[in-house]
């Protein structure tokens, strides 16, 4: 079961492939900043996803 508090992993090294509800998939490195990581990640801020950030 995921919880909120569940890692992010995967076996692609330094970093993981992230499935976006627009359909595109999109590569997170190890090195993304945890801003960065939020802002994306969360749905109700008002923000613009920018997933080139998370390279």
């Amino acid at each position: 079961m995921y919880r909120n508090n569940t890692a992010i992993s995967s076996f692609h090294p330094n970093g993981v492939l992230a499935l976006f509800c627009d359909g595109s998939v999109h590569f997170v490195g190890n090195s993304v900043s945890l801003d960065n990581l939020k802002r994306v990640a969360c749905r109700h801020d008002g923000e613009s996803a920018n997933p080139s950030a998370l390279n």
